[in-house]
């Protein structure tokens, strides 16, 4: 109980003071001599209740301390940034008071350590007019300053308190301060608001510092997990303190996933991966049906493999030249039958179709193309196709894209739904299938399924873990020879 309540003392003063005021107080301790803490410890009782008689004194002025505060900043601020209006308080935090004439908000710095003095307004000066097509930070517009005197301007709009929830918001907002190369020392739910369903930042100021490292990245991370997670617990600020040290605490439990999804949509880790290219191994003869621009294509190509890549759309071809230059092994073509003509070679013994079939909304189209792949592959062959995995339909949005589903559908159904693809802003049409009525499909064309893999990804409303695409590996069915 002692050392929980020593490790409790050192994680408040690790809290409340600067590295460089820890070590002074570290040099002053080791020159205080055993007399002088035998003589402090015999004065402590009195001096303890000389102190609570003093509080008591002042308890009933405290109020009257706020006021005053408020007022001194109505001051500073109609001398400083000039605002359209009469001034209403905000609140009033650690280092200032936040005020608005309605339009916007006047942070005005009242209480500035010495080491904040030095760094802060100088760095909060080239923060003006950097954020200009933020959506969860608000963009900083002037910071003025006399003396110790300063007043950070920023838009006002009206907000409700945070009280947790809003994860994908909350995600969205972190994306930006690294985008930014910022990093917010103070996430907590006291610091943020919920404007029109998104998350705003609303403290600027000391703790706002440049983006040095991912470590202190991950430690803003993990206190808005901790205020999505925990935002009511009245110990919420312990508790941050305590994750600095712990990664094993229970509230903790889930954050890989959050973080996973912060950084995917940051673009520090690829948000998809071609799942084919993972199954395909290392073939002799390939076919690409429906290949699109021709990337899978080429890097099977670039492998050794004999490729022809095809795709009933002309608009492709802009993109096979230069692919195909210099490359006897790899070509293309825009038709069907010179795609599946296997006499003068062989068949494939590798067949790709990536995602293709979830764009096939005619059942008789469906299975014209499957009997196409399963003509097209050798019978030691093998086909790979990759399609918008069944299972995940009706998660949430993820890291790659925002999924649109029409009312009233159900797992079971064949159905069209739209997702917005995040890199390209592009809407694409998908169709529903669930997974017993594929592997039918699959098993009537005379082909079966051997393995499959996914690519992981998180849901941005659970942040459980996902999966955007799923690839199967399919084989001959040998009793139905074609």
């Amino acid at each position: 109980a002692a050392r929980d309540q020593l490790l409790g003392f050192c994680e408040r003063l690790d809290a409340s003071y600067a590295d460089d005021v820890l070590r002074h107080i570290e040099a002053a301790v080791l020159e205080i001599r055993d007399a002088e803490i035998t003589t402090f410890l015999a004065q402590l009782p009195a001096d303890v209740e000389r102190h609570r008689i003093r509080l008591a004194d002042i308890s009933g002025m405290v109020g009257g301390f706020e006021a005053e505060r408020v007022a001194n900043a109505k001051a500073v601020a109609n001398r400083l940034a000039k605002p359209a209006g009469p001034l209403c308080a905000l609140g009033c935090g650690n280092e200032g008071v936040a005020l608005t004439d309605g339009k916007h908000v006047f942070k005005v710095f009242d209480y500035w350590k010495s080491w904040q003095l030095e760094s802060t307004p100088g760095y909060l000066r080239t923060l003006v007019g950097a954020w200009r097509n933020a959506r969860s930070l608000y963009p900083l517009l002037a910071f003025n300053q006399a003396g110790r005197d300063a007043v950070l301007t920023y838009p006002f709009e009206p907000s409700a308190p945070y009280t947790g929830g809003h994860g994908r918001s909350l995600v969205e907002l972190l994306v930006e301060c690294w985008q930014y190369g910022v990093v917010c020392r103070n996430v907590h739910p006291d610091n943020l608001r919920v404007a029109d369903g998104r998350v705003r930042l609303i403290d600027y100021g000391a703790d706002i510092r440049p983006l040095e490292s991912e470590r202190e990245f991950t430690v803003m991370c993990q206190r808005a997990w901790l205020s999505f997670h925990c935002h009511d617990r009245a110990d919420l600020k312990a508790l941050m303190r305590q994750a600095l040290r712990r990664t094993d605490l229970p509230e903790l439990a889930g954050f890989g996933h959050f973080h996973d999804a912060v950084l995917r949509l940051a673009g520090e880790r690829r948000i998809c991966e071609d799942i084919a290219l993972k199954l395909a191994g290392q073939p002799r003869r390939v076919l690409d049906y429906g290949c699109g621009n021709g990337r899978v294509a080429k890097v099977l190509a670039e492998a050794g493999a004999d490729v022809v890549g095809y795709d009933p759309d002309r608009e492709r071809q802009k993109h096979w030249q230069s692919f195909s230059n210099g490359r006897s092994h790899l070509r293309f073509t825009n038709v069907r039958e010179e795609a599946l003509d296997a006499n003068t070679r062989g068949r494939f013994d590798l067949v790709v179709c990536q995602r293709v079939l979830c764009t096939v909304e005619d059942e008789a189209e469906l299975r014209d193309l499957l009997d196409d792949l399963r003509a097209a592959v050798a019978a030691d062959g093998r086909v790979v196709v990759t399609l918008c995995d069944p299972h995940f339909t009706f998660g949430g949005p993820t890291p790659e894209a925002e999924r649109e589903l029409p009312p009233g559908v159900r797992y079971e159904d064949t159905f069209v739904w739209h997702k917005t693809v995040r890199t390209s802003g592009r809407r694409r049409r998908e169709v529903h299938r669930p997974e017993a009525v594929l592997l039918r499909e699959f098993a009537r064309a005379g082909l079966r399924e051997a393995r499959r893999a996914t690519v992981p990804t998180v849901d941005l409303v659970t942040f459980q873990p996902a999966s955007d695409h799923v690839a199967f590996e399919l084989v001959p069915i040998q009793d139905q020879a074609r």
